[in-house]
């Protein structure tokens, strides 16, 4: 399953900030998560699209 944590996300677990539609502090990581721009949004639609293509390439058919 692919998929994003967004403001809950575990930045000690993956070393990066976690990302939220606005500035929120995230009581797992005890940080807060960034507020995620433009830029930030593109970049989690190109990873879920690359993390798809991993999966065909796996074979994985249910994407």
């Amino acid at each position: 399953q692919i998929g994003h944590a967004g403001p809950v996300a575990n930045s000690r677990s993956n070393k990066a900030q976690a990302l939220a539609p606005v500035r929120f502090f995230n009581p797992l990581a005890m940080k807060f998560a960034k507020h995620a721009d433009r830029d930030d949004i593109n970049d989690v639609i190109a990873a879920h699209a690359a993390a798809a293509r991993f999966a065909i390439d796996a074979g994985f058919d249910a994407v």
